[in-house]
């Protein structure tokens, strides 16, 4: 016997298109009756009445039924393709159109409205009792087309405007009869998984992954590990070997601790489980000065201008053929991205450490050796001391004696940093200033709008081709980085859905009042003020010491025993 379900269609026209779908959901037994808001509620609670399973309805109809019944009520979302469609009909009606919803579908279609910049007006409701004296206010206003869910459309024909239906397409009725099955899988295994939690319970265990005969992931709870610390073959091997004894452990590395995992098998009824505790054991100490990445994804890298492309071109070239990096640009300039970037194309898998050479305790550097990585990122080494930097040469040999990758990243270009030995096997790649790649400047700013849109959830998802221009006009100090921090604060502050020039230059306003002003070069020391100017002229050269040495009056080993100080 198939899941007893009940579809209360709001509006008659909703039958047909149902009944053609529902011929593709075999295991659905699905009866169809026609009732919108309180006559589909009185439907729903007959249907629970008389033993149905699930009921499907949509919009208002469905929201007011799920107050009547205690079974589920599984609502048909209108999807964007309904949205356009029906804003696509409705384009080609004459005279002054709006469309009247609750915020879910208005949220929806303005954002559809102001992308393709439809001539259609969109107004929110909170109530059903808002719709008629809306309806009436529309047609005095001098609208002749009204567009809606049944609420809508009826209060427009009642006030002789033309109404025109939102209507659900099949994408979404096929969601919909997806979701009730789904639905009811879960309830039926509700049972089940209450018995499998008292037992974990009583275990007092926190990390904990339970896998069904099939290997899906029943449950799983962490609290001390976050994710599973196997591979799937290291997790369906460990799983075989539980179904077979009956009980089975193992101990894996994974995030600088080492794991202890137990499995044990479990029979309810005619349904196996194999339930694995996670136990953590650290042995490596937590530093301040020691980041360490899993499984990094691959960094999306904006390479417009012939300077990216280069460099881009010249570290897929080295693939496999050089271990060692050295990267070195202004503040800003992205080497952390850079160095992920590497650590993606050389080694795809594998942790990347990050150490922080001003800070780190060198006596403890041993240690990262625990840790299993294919690539180690050594940051600010133009503050190493000629001490220091023997001692780092040291390990940059220690380290590829491990078979790991190498990328030392610097804002200033380290003289003599890699010795002869190592000379064919590194590449060295001069980041560029943001003024040196202004052909990325598009292609960056609509990537931070879209990761602030899906990280934030801030409204705007476009930006016009005339705000990139007024981004071009403005010297990024801090190049890359000063860039994101302002699509930041410029989306935050935004409600609408696309950046216009105005919203920049407004920024932009806001950005010059509140910046330091150059007098500031000339405060402070004597010493402090020359620091200042001589990083203003590495600035202006483009961090090329030769020429800086050259513009200030003095050679290079010079400028290098200031840089130090």
């Amino acid at each position: 016997m198939g899941i007893k379900t009940m579809f209360i269609a709001p509006y008659p026209s909703m039958v047909p298109l149902v009944e053609e779908c529902k011929t593709e959901y075999p295991e659905l037994d699905i009866q169809i009756e026609v009732g919108n808001l309180e006559e589909g509620a009185e439907i729903a609670r007959w249907a629970e009445k008389n033993g149905y399973d699930v009921i499907i309805s949509r919009g208002g109809t469905a929201q007011l039924i799920k107050s009547f019944v205690s079974i589920s009520v599984i609502d048909v979302h209108l999807s964007g393709y309904d949205m356009l469609r029906t804003l696509t009909l409705a384009n080609d009606f004459q005279g002054k159109k709006a469309l009247v919803g609750f915020p879910n579908i208005t949220i929806g279609a303005q954002s559809i409205v102001d992308l393709l910049e439809l001539p259609i007006h969109v107004y929110s409701i909170q109530s059903a009792v808002d719709v008629d004296p809306l309806v009436r206010k529309l047609k005095k206003d001098g609208f002749e087309v009204v567009l809606g869910d049944v609420v809508t459309v009826d209060a427009a024909q009642r006030n002789g405007l033309e109404g025109i239906l939102i209507q659900s397409g099949r994408e979404a009725i096929y969601e919909a009869f997806s979701n009730a099955c789904s639905e009811y899988e879960f309830h039926q295994r509700n049972q089940t998984l209450i018995k499998l939690l008292s037992k974990i319970l009583k275990s007092k265990k926190q990390d904990i992954l339970i896998l069904d005969s099939k290997g899906e992931h029943v449950y799983e709870n962490w609290s001390n590990v976050q994710s599973v610390p196997l591979s799937n073959k290291e997790l369906s091997k460990l799983r075989d070997d539980v179904e077979r004894n009956g009980y089975a452990t193992q101990t894996v590395s994974f995030k600088n601790k080492q794991v202890e995992v137990s499995g044990e098998l479990c029979i309810f009824g005619s349904q196996s489980f194999v339930i694995m505790y996670f136990k953590v054991r650290e042995f490596s100490e937590h530093h301040k000065w020691l980041q360490v990445k899993y499984r990094i994804p691959k960094p999306v890298i904006i390479a417009e201008s012939p300077m990216m492309r280069k460099i881009t071109s010249q570290i897929r070239q080295s693939i496999s053929k050089q271990r060692v990096y050295l990267l070195y640009g202004e503040k800003g300039t992205g080497k952390a991205l850079l160095a992920e970037f590497i650590h993606y194309e050389q080694n795809r898998t594998g942790n990347l450490l990050t150490i922080d050479m001003q800070n780190c305790e060198w006596g403890q550097l041993k240690e990262i050796f625990n840790i299993k990585s294919s690539t180690v990122n050594l940051t600010n080494i133009e503050h190493l001391d000629t001490n220091r930097m023997d001692e780092l040469r040291e390990y940059i040999h220690n380290l590829l004696e491990h078979s790991i990758t190498v990328i030392l990243t610097s804002k200033l270009h380290v003289p003599d940093l890699i010795d002869n030995s190592l000379e064919n096997d590194t590449v060295e790649l001069a980041l560029p200033s943001l003024k040196q790649r202004k052909e990325d400047i598009k292609g960056l700013a609509a990537y931070f709008v879209a990761q602030f849109h899906q990280n934030l959830g801030t409204h705007p998802v476009k930006i016009r081709e005339k705000a990139i221009e007024e981004l071009l006009t403005v010297d990024w100090n801090e190049n890359v980085s000063e860039l994101k921090g302002f699509i930041k604060s410029l989306v935050l502050g935004e409600k609408g859905y696309i950046i216009e020039p105005n919203h920049v230059q407004n920024a932009l306003e806001i950005r010059k009042e509140t910046s330091p002003k150059n007098t500031l070069l000339l405060q402070g020391t004597l010493e402090e003020i020359e620091q200042r100017v001589i990083q203003k002229v590495l600035e202006e050269e483009g961090f090329n010491q030769s020429k800086a040495a050259k513009r200030l009056g003095i050679n290079r080993s010079t400028l290098w025993r200031k840089l130090k100080k």
